[in-house]
């Protein structure tokens, strides 16, 4: 049996549309952390991942896009879309992270967007990590001293 990674090793990647993809992602991660994402930052990515289908890392940056905008059924997507592709890798593409941290963050990202839940509070940001509602001490948001 075949690994499932290129369409289980049935397709090349052409080496224009990888470069491309390539600056296409870092165009949206490199971005200043002081602009708030963009609809422009979500189709750079989805163009990414058109042009390099077989990298996980722009869906799961798009999931967290998508969540910052509330668009929960999208977010879902993206971020089991991400997720699976990694599993078939089990190597990350962007190394920035290792692979069990875009792992854990992919799955959080896809249980927050199943939860339909993001956080705006620095609060908030300190209760990410649940991938299961048994993890949870309290929602997102909330005071952790109230």
């Amino acid at each position: 049996r075949l690994p499932p990674v290129f369409d289980a090793c049935s397709t090349v990647l052409d080496a224009n549309n990888e470069r491309l993809a390539r600056d296409l992602y870092w165009r949206v991660v490199g971005r200043p952390g002081d602009r708030a994402p963009t609809e422009a930052d979500i189709k750079t990515l989805v163009e990414a991942s058109v042009l390099n289908p077989f990298v996980g890392e722009p869906h799961v940056v798009r999931a967290q896009i998508l969540l910052q905008m509330g668009r929960w059924e999208d977010a879902e997507d993206a971020a089991r879309a991400g997720l699976k592709i990694l599993a078939d890798w089990a190597s990350p593409w962007d190394k920035r992270m290792p692979f069990v941290a875009w792992v854990a963050w992919a799955r959080c990202l896809a249980f927050q967007a199943a939860q339909r839940e993001w956080p705006n509070t620095w609060g908030g940001l300190e209760s990410l990590g649940a991938i299961d509602s048994s993890m949870r001490f309290r929602d997102l948001n909330t005071d952790r001293f109230g």
